[in-house]
């Protein structure tokens, strides 16, 4: 906190962390946005290098119970976790050889309790050991300063070590961090070290993007070390039939400096790398590494995404798109236009003439010339990193096509497998025990109760209201008679698809998402039937825990698995945190229908292509 900040800090506070200061624990108290009780209300409000959010795994989480000793009387007990672990408390009882319950004493400083605080640091403690490791950057923790208002940054190992009475064991429920590989990704590249500098920015990129699309919480994502080793000499791929054997053993010889180093994610940006797989899969194995092969995955990333006709780009076709190349899957008869002899010299001049430091107008021009005249399908596949470069650069040349980077499948893959690593191992919340489930006749009839009740509980909050809709899809014209409740509108809904948010141990729903298959948007140009989400809505007591967000992946996963040709929905322009979910996870406005619920409140189209809350209701 500031120097003019100081003097405001409550004096509870400043008792509270007179432990900290006498033990020279380093530390760092900061105010949190608002108020907070639980963690996973204090996690996105905490306050840490100037920035908001933590992700709840950094958040310390601690209760306060008791055990019979064996002198028969009650012993106090403070076990710690992490935020988005649970504590299991039979694993408690068996470390400390009696049974432990959770205290009822202390109920009143439920969110004030910490390690350090003088109504505690006496007692007998018990920290679960992944709060003593370090996994990502800035390694520290953060817990309640003895104010709702206020938090503290710090070092667990440090106060473990203050600590005289203290235990550190494994105390949670499927602990998932001995999981957890830090990735460490190493970047080959040949003489364009330009190429792999892009990689690397699109690699962050598409982190970033992932990070947005399947979580809610607002901390920046933690990033890879990553590595990039530039290797001038493998110039010579250019003619790769005559020079094999040397491009080989440059490359095996990078691969093994690059695993020495560290890495443990292997790429290459030369799109000429999977014509050695066997070699550096074998390699990659010896050090324990892991290969990122650009032609499988971007050959799976075509089929799934059921592109149209396309060009590819790439000098030396013959041998990566051939019948025998890594490529061939791309050789289809709608582009075999492509592989002229014309094509390739054309190409291989431009690529030459564009390797100078400084690209010049007239330069640019040949690329723009090229493409236009020489690519004939909307769709351009781009396997040369020369020319991903160029386009990074200068996206104006290939404004009218839509270009598929294998730059950016590369980028894209690794995003996916790095957050993944870290949401299933040590960002994997234990805490959330609710299931994702579609709804069939017969559980529609056990449910249809508490998916009322919640309807009832939102009507008010959507633009016009549920209860003045006789339909889940009209328009907005005020033809709608004013009813108190929604009935007529929850009739609708019981016909369509629905798929809710199930508490796993109380087996109430927490949210519901219905949707229709094959409906034509009433939207210019959109002519094609679309999987069409009508209502989403997650009841009060339980938002805030990206219950929205797995409710519109659910879907979309059905979508897409029905094989629709996207997925869409409307809001209106005031429903902020609905249109915030909606732009990160991939959606676009399609239409605007200007003052269609009122003066200045406008219907917005949103709609979700097939190939790629904080707290308010989303909804129509």
């Amino acid at each position: 906190m500031g120097d003019q900040d100081v003097d405001k800090i409550p004096q509870s506070v400043i008792k509270e962390i007179q432990y900290l200061q006498k033990n020279k624990i380093w530390h760092q108290v900061s105010k949190n946005r608002i108020g907070v009780v639980r963690c996973s209300e204090a996690a996105p409000n905490r306050i840490r290098m100037n920035r908001i959010g933590i992700p709840l795994f950094d958040e310390l989480k601690s209760e306060v119970g008791f055990i019979i000793n064996n002198e028969k009387t009650r012993q106090d007990v403070i076990v710690h976790c992490r935020g988005n672990q649970r504590i299991d408390r039979i694993k408690v009882s068996q470390i400390l050889n009696s049974e432990y319950k959770r205290s009822e004493t202390y109920h009143e400083s439920k969110g004030l309790i910490n390690p350090f605080g003088p109504n505690f640091n006496t007692c007998f403690q018990l920290f679960d050991e992944t709060t003593v490791r370090s996994f990502l950057p800035p390694f520290t923790m953060m817990t309640n300063a003895g104010h709702y208002q206020y938090g503290v940054e710090l070092s667990v190992p440090e106060i473990v070590s203050s600590l005289g009475n203290v235990l550190v064991a494994d105390v949670t429920a499927d602990n998932n961090c001995g999981k957890y590989r830090e990735q460490v990704i190493g970047i080959i590249t040949g003489g364009d070290s330009d190429a792999g500098l892009l990689l690397w920015q699109k690699i962050n990129q598409a982190i970033n993007k992932e990070a947005r699309a399947h979580t809610s919480e607002q901390f920046p994502p933690p990033l890879p070390t990553i590595l990039i080793e530039s290797i001038p000499h493998l110039s010579i791929s250019q003619d790769f039939e005559n020079r094999a054997i040397t491009i080989k053993n440059l490359v095996i010889k990078a691969l093994i400096d690059m695993c020495k180093r560290g890495a443990n994610v292997i790429c290459f940006t030369n799109n000429w790398a999977p014509l050695l797989e066997c070699e550096i899969e074998s390699t990659c194995k010896m050090y324990g590494a892991r290969y990122v092969n650009s032609a499988a995955i971007l050959k799976t990333f075509i089929t799934e995404d059921d592109y149209e006709p396309f060009d590819v780009i790439s000098s030396n076709k013959a041998t990566l798109v051939g019948k025998k190349g890594p490529y061939s899957f791309l050789e289809t008869p709608s582009d075999i236009l492509s592989l002229n002899d014309d094509f390739e010299t054309q190409l291989k001049a431009i690529l030459l003439e564009t390797s100078t430091a400084i690209v010049k107008h007239h330069q640019l021009q040949n690329l723009r010339n090229f493409i236009k005249e020489q690519c004939h399908h909307n769709t351009i596949i781009v396997l040369e990193s020369e020319v991903s470069s160029m386009l990074s650069k200068h996206p104006k040349i290939s404004q009218s096509k839509k270009i598929v980077d294998i730059l950016d499948v590369i980028a894209s893959h690794i995003a996916k497998e790095f957050w993944e690593n870290i949401r299933g191992t040590i960002f994997f919340n234990q805490s959330k025990k609710f299931s994702i489930e579609e709804l069939d006749e017969l559980t529609l009839q056990h449910y249809e109760t508490q998916i009322w009740k919640i309807l009832l509980e939102i009507n008010n909050e959507f633009i016009p209201p549920l209860s003045y809709r006789d339909s889940t899809t009209i328009t907005f014209d005020n033809s709608g008679r004013k009813h108190a409740v929604p009935q007529k509108y929850f009739v609708k809904i019981k016909e369509q698809n629905i798929v809710v948010c199930r508490n796993l141990e109380s087996d109430a729903i927490l949210g519901f998402i219905s949707f229709i298959y094959n409906y034509t948007l009433p939207v210019q140009g959109e002519y094609t039937p679309v999987c069409y989400i009508t209502t989403i809505g997650v009841t009060r007591g339980a938002r805030g825990r990206g219950i929205a967000i797995e409710l519109y992946k659910f879907v979309e996963e059905l979508a897409r698995s029905n094989q629709s040709t996207g997925v869409a929905t409307r809001t209106w322009s005031t429903n902020i945190s609905h249109i915030n979910i909606l732009s990160r996870r991939g959606y676009r406005e399609i239409e605007c229908l200007e003052n269609d619920r009122g003066s200045g409140i406008d219907t917005l189209y949103f709609k979700l292509p097939n190939h790629t809350d904080n707290g308010k209701i989303e909804g129509s």
